[in-house]
């Protein structure tokens, strides 16, 4: 079977949760007589190295479209015009390369494919508009949509950007709304997402597969420490928010009955935040390599969501589980996550009743090597369940034969 990849993104094993999941996908169609092709675009302008892939999988990499908005006033004021006049949002117009299309449509008329895999929502414009000759499989990350309007309800009401961020949420609905019609199958990575528009419009076309981590070799175990850890980058605005009520409200509240509980934050730096937010006993780490990150996951107390803004699966989470560290986290962080919604302490950010709960849980060793036995458990359990992705273009691929 020969498969073409796209890829908005370059994957990687670190970084944000998009590039793990591409990469954890990519690993997971690593099969004998499966042969893949991934066209990705280097949405950073970062230049960064591939990872290792195997040997099936044959990889080329675009620069972006657009230069990034903020690189100079003419980029500005072309994203501006571009944002008015291109009927594509922009999330897919840095995607919308000449070149990357172009290898795109001479590798659809050269090879014969048996698939083609339209990793998030992003790739699609590398095939918007194009014929495409064999099976489309759409791999859905998030809804888009829903993720914009919650980025607009926690902006200010007289913000100007209010006003673009309306126009590009207008265009995303569409897009989503093209790609579901015109996709052969619809791949969640997550069940929750599967009930929102317009992927619940096209059940039929629907198969599940929820991202799960691998578990790896080195697990937690219960420690002496009280010390709370949160990953995540205040560059995206619902970690932010989730940073601030954790630095204006938890760690105060939590130090005034335990002087020594501290919070760790991974992934974002002091400078990043206001000086309102730069709190005694939150340490503010920034980049972290990933075994200063594997450290953090096996030394900390407890891994804390509280994240209630943006769609989709919060990979950060699936990450801690892995470790077996217990989680505690909102409703909201949960969402989609079904092995891990009956076993991490349950939040819902009402402060009083959550800091006390938080600061019992913190000195009870036992609870919390419950917590982390029945999590792994239940990972284990879910792992084995879970049908290959690979399976899921296969079975599309014989359908349509």
């Amino acid at each position: 079977m020969k498969i073409l990849y796209l890829s908005p993104l370059i994957p990687s094993l670190s970084g944000n949760g998009g590039k793990r999941a591409i990469y954890n996908h990519i690993l997971n169609l690593d099969k004998p007589r499966i042969k893949i092709d991934v066209i990705m675009v280097d949405v950073n302008g970062s230049n960064d190295a591939l990872p290792k892939f195997p040997e099936n999988v044959k990889a080329e990499v675009f620069d972006r479209a657009l230069p990034k908005a903020l690189s100079s006033n003419i980029a500005k004021i072309t994203a501006l015009l571009v944002h008015f006049f291109n009927r594509l949002p922009r999330a897919l117009r840095v995607i919308n390369s000449r070149s990357a299309r172009l290898s795109v449509e001479e590798a659809l008329r050269k090879k014969n494919y048996d698939a083609l895999v339209v990793d998030h929502l992003n790739s699609y414009g590398l095939i918007y508009n194009l014929d495409i000759p064999c099976p489309i499989i759409y791999i859905a990350h998030n809804v888009e949509a829903a993720v914009i309007s919650d980025q607009i309800l926690n902006m200010k009401f007289w913000d100007p950007m209010r006003i673009l961020r309306w126009m590009d949420k207008i265009k995303v609905k569409k897009i989503e709304s093209k790609i579901c019609r015109q996709a052969t199958a619809i791949v969640p990575i997550s069940s929750a997402d599967a009930e929102i528009e317009p992927i619940s419009l096209y059940r039929d076309k629907v198969t599940i597969w929820p991202e799960l981590p691998t578990i790896k070799s080195n697990y937690w175990k219960p420690n002496k420490e009280k010390c709370l850890l949160f990953v995540g980058s205040a560059k995206y605005f619902p970690n932010r928010e989730a940073i601030e009520w954790l630095a204006s409200t938890v760690i105060p509240e939590l130090r005034k009955r335990d002087i020594n509980i501290k919070l760790n934050i991974a992934g974002t730096s002091r400078d990043e935040m206001l000086p309102q937010f730069l709190t005694e006993g939150v340490n503010y780490l920034g980049f972290v390599s990933d075994l200063e990150l594997e450290n953090l996951h096996l030394n900390s107390t407890l891994f804390i969501c509280p994240v209630i803004l943006g769609g989709g699966i919060k990979i950060k989470l699936l990450e801690a589980t892995s470790y077996g560290i217990p989680v505690v986290a909102t409703l909201e962080s949960l969402r989609g996550i079904d092995y891990l919604s009956d076993h991490a302490f349950r939040i819902s950010r009402n402060n009083e009743m959550d800091i006390q709960a938080i600061a019992d849980l913190l000195s009870d060793h036992h609870k919390l090597a419950q917590i982390s036995r029945n999590t792994m458990s239940a990972l284990n359990f879910k792992r084995k369940k879970r049908i290959a992705l690979i399976e899921i273009i296969q079975n599309v691929v014989a359908d349509k034969s």
